[in-house]
């Protein structure tokens, strides 16, 4: 068998009919040609949002960031990576954990900070995100913890820096009408201050 596919901008011609090959057992052969997200930041679909600097709230009281869908975008919001930077205002005692909570948003949250200005990727795209994402935000329920960015152990002294890295790969979609935001859980959470920041694609649903 012998699987065929039109050979794109990047290779010996364009529009050339080239043969996918494959192994003994059937599986199909590939390298990497492009980055890993080369696709989607290209295409325009790729996007950003830092805050710069948050009081790590509690959850169920109130976020230090959110990011949320507005009902009818027409678009899912795939997250594919999320870091955050992280200052300890005073001694942190007993550490604590970072988390990604979601909770549904029929319109708005209930109170929110001035939104935020996702960036495109794709540096000097005109295209612009659906998404809404505001620094803070109390939100109407109690929102449902969906993954540990990170942990805190509590070592860190005054004015320690370190920093969180979570590669989520797109295994968080946020729907339509739902929105997700980052709480300090157990420990002492008001000793830390957060600069989080969030990448996702858009999609169409």
């Amino acid at each position: 068998m012998q699987l065929n596919a039109n050979q794109g901008q990047s290779g010996k011609q364009t529009g050339q009919n080239v043969p996918v090959s494959v192994g003994e057992y059937g599986d199909v052969l590939l390298t990497e040609l492009m980055p890993r997200y080369y696709q989607q930041t290209y295409r325009g679909n790729k996007y950003s949002c830092l805050y710069a600097s948050a009081a790590l709230a509690v959850a169920a009281a109130a976020s230090s960031f959110i990011l949320y869908n507005p009902t009818g975008s027409g678009k899912n919001l795939v997250l594919t990576d999320a870091y955050i930077a992280l200052t300890a205002m005073t001694a942190v005692a007993t550490g604590c954990d970072i988390v990604l909570a979601w909770a549904p948003v029929a319109t708005t949250p209930g109170t929110i900070g001035t939104p935020l200005v996702p960036a495109n990727c794709l540096i000097g795209s005109a295209n612009k995100s659906v998404a809404v994402a505001a620094p803070t935000a109390t939100l109407g329920t109690t929102p449902t913890f969906a993954r540990v960015l990170g942990s805190l152990y509590g070592d860190l002294a005054a004015n320690d820096i370190a920093g969180i890295h979570d590669d989520i790969g797109g295994a968080i979609i946020i729907a339509p009408g739902f929105g997700v935001a980052i709480f300090g859980v157990n420990g002492t959470p008001a000793d830390v201050t957060i600069a989080p920041c969030l990448t996702w694609d858009e999609v169409p649903v």
